[in-house]
């Protein structure tokens, strides 16, 4: 048969398919589902589940040190800047040195820098590290805020004198298209040095493949849900070889980010 005669007797029996479905004949729409199935996947929600190795889920509650306590109790009851201020108190004092609320310890907060067990989620993350690496496991840490990942990626590179961009990586929005791709693949390489990658969750969008990592740490809790899990589909997708391990914080303050009132009953248990 002639193709553009075949094409058009296609188009007519779509058409007319089609047009008993409007009359709801049930029979036309198995015939459909028989004609397109040839070109179109339909996902059913169990590909990940039978394809990756596994994913495992662990909340951590950290307390805080007494200074964290002290600077979690000054903070405002404007929402947005309570839920900012709470993240960047729980990874580490000394990253709201230059905030006006605490402009009286600035200079005592700023020595704290070369202190990382002066913030438990920077003890948490170092100590993580450490034995991830041990293991053979890289760690890839986000956050919504750009000020703790800059923070602990020189807490990394100090604490076991890695090079910043070789051992420890870094991305966040502002990265240019060629050099998240060198991020990447630096980041899955099997042969890569790289350790750590610590990423905004702005920036891993839909479609950035981060499969070398199989530690996914999430520094704060973000408003939409969404966000946080596009944030774990980037490790989580089909690629990954090994067990996936999602570690979050569980704390009153820090879940102000969906709760905001539980931020008011408790402020020590960070």
């Amino acid at each position: 048969m002639v193709p553009k005669v075949k094409a058009i007797q296609q188009k007519g029996r779509w058409a007319s398919l089609t047009s008993l479905i409007n009359k709801n004949a049930y029979d036309a729409v198995d015939e459909l589902k028989a004609m397109m199935d040839p070109f179109v996947h339909v996902h059913k929600g169990t590909m990940l589940q039978e394809s990756l190795p596994g994913l495992s889920d662990t909340l951590v509650v950290l307390t805080p040190t007494d200074l964290q306590k002290k600077l979690l109790e000054r903070i405002s009851e404007n929402v947005f800047e309570k839920v900012h201020l709470v993240s960047l108190i729980s990874t580490h004092p000394s990253l709201v040195a230059e905030h006006e609320v605490f402009s009286d310890h600035k200079s005592m907060l700023e020595e704290l820098k070369i202190s990382p067990e002066a913030g438990v989620k920077t003890q948490f993350v170092i100590e993580l590290v450490r034995l991830s690496k041990a293991w053979g496991e890289k760690v890839l840490i986000f956050s919504e805020y750009i000020d703790p990942l800059n923070f602990l990626m020189k807490q990394l590179a100090s604490h076991f004198s890695w090079e910043e961009g070789k051992e420890v990586l870094y991305m966040d929005a502002k990265l240019d298209e060629k050099k998240r791709q060198v991020v990447i693949h630096s980041l899955n390489a099997d042969n890569s040095e790289a350790k750590a990658l610590l990423a905004s969750t702005k920036a891993c969008f839909e479609g950035i493949n981060q499969v070398g990592t199989s530690r996914v740490v999430l520094l704060d809790v973000v408003w939409n849900p969404s966000v946080e899990r596009q944030a774990i589909s980037r490790a989580y997708r089909l690629g990954q070889k090994k067990n996936l391990l999602r570690i979050s914080f569980d704390n009153v303050r820090d879940s102000g980010n969906r709760e905001v009132s539980k931020a008011d009953k408790e402020g020590s248990n960070i």
